[in-house]
């Protein structure tokens, strides 16, 4: 594959770092589509006789652009702009997931971003185990650091291709890890509704935080996110009145998620 050229040049007069000026001219000719996905970007030597720079400074341009997860590197190749889903591979309906008509029909709420997004998900079960909880975990729900609770453990992916979206971890308080919560597949309607069956009641609301960051090693080789990807860490508290019951962590990669948001505009803000 031909590389395709780097045009303007940088102002020699700028306080502006040069390698910032050659990430930025590399950077607008990705925004403007005159570099495009898969497209393979001119050489070091070539960036630096353009340029008139040293390798170094080359070099530091592109790591900023790997950083932003923009270009790619592949050893012995090249540098190439990195290839970007035109859409979110899942939306992720953050509300209308959880309505109890859709555990009433039998769906979790994966197969409610499934049908949203058009697509077909798969779990994978990476374990199913008791396991002392953390202080994150014991803290959200409500019991002492170390506490025994059961973990279900599983990377959420394309069903067609295995392409992995997201880590996902239930932690289970034991009194309510019964029957097929404890099993690979949970059943019609997933987790949620096996608590509800063994509590005798109806969960009552969920609390969800969202934080960004880079991904771990270990999160990075399981979701195969590139250099500059970041990750969503998602805390997720099911309740039964002011019961906690469930405490889920999940790790979503940035660039195959929409979160799409309901927000209703008759609620009484007085109150």
């Amino acid at each position: 594959m031909a590389s395709t050229a780097v045009t303007r040049d940088i102002d020699p007069l700028s306080d502006r770092a040069v390698y910032k000026q050659i990430a930025d001219i590399i950077r607008q000719q990705i925004d403007d589509g005159d570099l495009g996905p898969g497209d393979r970007l001119p050489s070091e030597t070539d960036l630096m006789q353009r340029f008139g720079t040293a390798r170094a400074t080359v070099r530091s341009a592109l790591e900023v652009l790997a950083g932003e997860g923009r270009v790619t590197s592949a050893r012995g190749i090249g540098v190439f702009v990195r290839e970007r889903h035109a859409v979110p591979v899942v939306v992720r309906q953050t509300t209308e997931r959880f309505a109890r008509e859709h555990r009433a029909a039998g769906k979790s709420p994966l197969d409610v971003d499934g049908e949203a997004s058009c697509v077909r998900l798969r779990q994978e079960v990476l374990a199913l185990e008791e396991t002392p909880a953390p202080p994150e975990i014991a803290e959200r729900l409500q019991v002492p650091s170390g506490t025994t609770v059961f973990a279900r453990r599983r990377l959420v992916c394309l069903d067609e291709d295995g392409t992995p979206l997201h880590l996902a971890d239930s932690y289970i308080p034991l009194a309510l890890a019964k029957g097929r919560v404890r099993e690979p597949d949970s059943g019609p309607g997933g987790t949620y509704t096996r608590i509800e069956e063994t509590l005798g009641r109806r969960l009552s609301h969920f609390t969800e935080e969202l934080t960004f960051r880079m991904p771990t090693p270990s999160e990075t080789r399981h979701l195969r996110v590139g250099p500059g990807i970041p990750v969503v860490h998602l805390v997720r508290v099911a309740y039964a009145d002011d019961q906690p019951v469930e405490c889920f962590v999940g790790v979503l990669a940035g660039d195959k998620h929409l979160l799409e948001y309901r927000i209703d505009t008759d609620v009484d803000t007085d109150q």
